[in-house]
């Protein structure tokens, strides 16, 4: 009896302490959303993914015109979660691992999935290429673009011969999947630029929307800029070093 007594109580002490790990392992609070999140509704759903960026502790940036400012959230122990957005309601969701979840707006207008940007500087570097607007009247036509975009999916230059100059932005890739937003110097009625769409290895493209509420409006195509390679600059101050030796002699 002692024998089998103990036994049971050796296994009820590692099923106690296998059951609390699973707990804990599974646990979530406001710290579990944190970084960049796509969030996509679904090709068949008509709307397009977008980007949300969140600080762990309870504020997020929604990288979208319909919704571009800082909002709140809440993330409970066991995983569901409320967004309040001042311009779409509220949003509801689950979390089914520290990367992956669900989401829907009340009333059941949009739902998808969401994961968890792995890698904010996949798209890193400089971008270049164009975006064609069928709204609104004045931005109407083909836009020639360049981008630079740091580690941390900010965008932190956008340049066009046609939009004035960017006040803030960031664009992230994952899985085969971009979103972007840009807050140009346009006047308010399309002020705010939206990039979602697709990505390969040197081109992103896609479809475009403008704060208007077109969705979507036109589409985009960038390609990569090459950084020049080291031999190419040590060529071209070599070059420059001669030019300059070369008028010294002269003078």
């Amino acid at each position: 009896m002692n024998t089998g007594f103990k036994a049971l109580a050796a296994l009820a002490v590692v099923l106690f302490i296998t059951t609390g790990i699973t707990s804990r392992a599974v646990a979530y609070d406001n710290a579990s959303l944190s970084g960049p999140w796509i969030f996509d509704p679904g090709a068949s759903s008509g709307n397009l993914p977008l980007g949300m960026i969140f600080n762990g502790s309870g504020s997020v940036y929604i990288l979208s015109f319909r919704m571009a400012g800082t909002e709140t959230y809440s993330v409970q122990y066991d995983g569901s979660f409320t967004l309040n957005t001042t311009q779409m309601g509220v949003w509801t969701g689950q979390l089914n691992s520290p990367t992956t979840g669900t989401w829907g707006i009340a009333g059941g207008a949009r739902f998808g999935t969401m994961k968890k940007v792995q890698d904010p500087s996949a798209c890193a570097g400089n971008w270049a290429g164009t975006f064609d607007q069928t709204s609104p009247e004045n931005l109407v036509g083909i836009h020639s673009i360049d981008l630079s975009v740091d580690a941390t999916g900010e965008v932190t230059s956008f340049t066009s011969p046609t939009i004035s100059g960017l006040d803030s932005g960031d664009l992230f890739c994952d899985d085969g999947v971009i979103v972007a937003f840009f807050n140009t110097g346009e006047d308010n009625n399309n002020r705010q630029i939206f990039f979602s769409g697709t990505h390969s290895a040197d081109t992103l493209s896609g479809d475009v929307e403008v704060d208007t509420g077109e969705n979507p409006s036109g589409t985009f195509f960038l390609t990569t800029v090459p950084e020049p390679s080291a031999a190419l600059l040590q060529g071209v101050a070599l070059l420059c070093l001669g030019v300059t030796a070369t008028r010294r002699r002269k003078n």
